[in-house]
């Protein structure tokens, strides 16, 4: 499995996308986290938060985006290891956008939508009116916006009872209103977001606490100590056979009954990557180019300031020329020794905007992923049935660049310069085949990243593929090393 984004169709997430909660604990993606749903149940203690924690890890591992709603201030320490973006209601200091209104909701669901972005909204300074007044905004346009787009993404809800009880203490009219409407977007979300890519998951620590509409929809359960009866009542309604209780409430910290994939399983979450908890500062927070340049985007789109980390914020760019119309993609040439001496006159002029990063070059192959996935997605993925993988490659020089592109050519392609995200990319169709490769390169580490994102119209189409692409580039690039397929 693949450590880039790769691997699925545009309109739903790959089956090969999985996620590794404990040993013998595998979800994917689609199948578990989307079309089934899953709730994280426990009392104070025993462990929920954690396996949210060890879930956004593995999702951002993957390259999977999600949305965690942290009411509690504790999911910012995922910047450790992940370029996560970390926006604040109210004044957070390790935010990356903070002082977000109530008013700024609704951009900001489109904005993390369009962009692709995995994002931590912490609402810890928030008061409970600002929260629900924000949430039921933001929850209705992003329902919007993944029914528009239709990129896969997993919202994670910790201490869910909060904005959907299944009964309440009185509140004011103000939280009341706000919190219906929250609630019912909410709803919304867990019944059917599952149509527009959404994966939902839900952690409460009762139970009994929480609408039991909205649990109902949570297929999947891992359930952590509990020793309520009212809790392990309702447990039972959700299918946690009676004989079972004892062992539910003599859990210890970490371990959990699974419901959901077949028979009940107890399992050990893994232990996480990250801190947990908001206890421990960020040193030095993971970022990455494409990260960097979404805060900038989000910030001006908002209206607010970007919060500036110890790393900083590279200088901006120069804004790119104007585009111009793209040009019709050559049909594809014959082999070279049917028409040698007319092969290269037929291969357009491509170029790729070769920029140098300080970054490793993992992080450089990631963040080239990502900007072909999501700022050239029309271009790569025609239909709702093709499927994507990315392939990066170290180079010692830019020369097998050019050399490459003729490759290409003599291989079927048909390639040319385009841009995505402001940057100079290469894309190529093969025809015949019905392939989409796009390609971008940078240098880091005193060598030469090459991603390329392939997609085709089917599994075994684009195996076959990426093998043969994989050859093209070595033997176009004596000395090339490819770093993950």
């Amino acid at each position: 499995m693949t450590d880039t984004p790769g691997g699925v169709s545009r309109e739903s997430a790959s089956e090969e996308l999985c996620v590794e909660l404990a040993e013998g604990l595998r979800l994917d993606v689609k199948k578990h986290l989307i079309d089934r749903g899953m709730s994280v149940l426990g009392m104070r203690g025993s462990g929920k938060s954690y396996t949210c924690g060890v879930l956004a890890e593995e999702l951002a591992r993957i390259g999977q985006p999600f949305v965690i709603i942290d009411l509690m201030g504790e999911y910012y320490t995922l910047r450790e290891r992940f370029p996560v973006l970390i926006a604040s209601l109210g004044e957070q200091e390790y935010a990356d956008i903070r002082g977000l209104r109530p008013e700024h909701a609704r951009e900001l669901a489109h904005k993390i939508v369009e962009l692709g972005l995995s994002v931590v909204l912490d609402l810890a300074r928030a008061t409970m009116a600002e929260k629900l007044a924000f949430l039921a905004d933001f929850l209705e346009a992003f329902y919007g916006a993944e029914e528009e787009h239709r990129r896969p993404c997993v919202l994670i809800v910790d201490e869910a009872h909060r904005i959907a009880p299944e009964r309440g203490l009185p509140k004011l009219d103000v939280i009341a209103e706000a919190q219906k409407k929250a609630a019912y977007w909410f709803y919304e979300v867990a019944a059917t977001g599952r149509h527009h890519g959404i994966g939902f998951v839900v952690a409460v620590r009762r139970p009994a606490e929480i609408s039991k509409a909205i649990l109902t929809q949570a297929e999947v359960k891992i359930i952590h100590k509990l020793v309520d009866p009212t809790d392990l009542k309702r447990l039972f309604e959700e299918g946690l056979p009676r004989e079972l209780a004892d062992f539910v409430r003599a859990l210890e910290p970490g371990e959990a009954i699974v419901l959901g994939l077949g028979e009940p399983r107890t399992v050990k979450i893994k232990q996480r990557l990250c801190s947990h908890g908001g206890g421990t500062p960020l040193v030095k927070p993971a970022e990455t180019p494409d990260l960097l340049e979404a805060i900038r985007a989000l910030a001006r789109a908002l209206g607010l300031e970007a919060g500036v980390s110890e790393v900083g914020l590279p200088e901006e760019a120069p804004p790119p020329a104007p585009e111009r119309a793209p040009e019709p993609i050559p049909a594809p040439v014959q082999a070279p020794e049917e028409r040698p001496s007319e092969v290269l006159a037929e291969v357009p002029a491509v170029e790729l905007d070769v920029r140098e990063f300080d970054y490793p070059a993992e992080v450089v192959a990631d963040y080239h992923a990502r900007l072909l996935i999501y700022r050239a997605m029309d271009e790569l993925m025609p239909t709702p049935a093709h499927r994507y993988q990315a392939l990066s490659f170290l180079l010692p020089s830019e020369e097998a660049l050019s050399k490459l592109a003729l490759g290409l050519a003599r291989e079927g392609w048909g390639p040319r310069s385009a841009r995505a995200g402001g940057r100079g990319v290469t894309m190529a169709i093969h025809e015949a085949r019905g392939l989409r490769v796009g390609m971008v390169a940078s240098k880091a580490e005193g060598r030469v990243v090459l991603t390329l994102v392939v997609s085709a119209p089917e599994l075994r189409a684009l195996e076959r593929a990426l093998k043969e692409l994989e050859e093209l580039v070595i033997s176009m690039a004596p000395g090339a090393e490819c770093m993950r397929r």
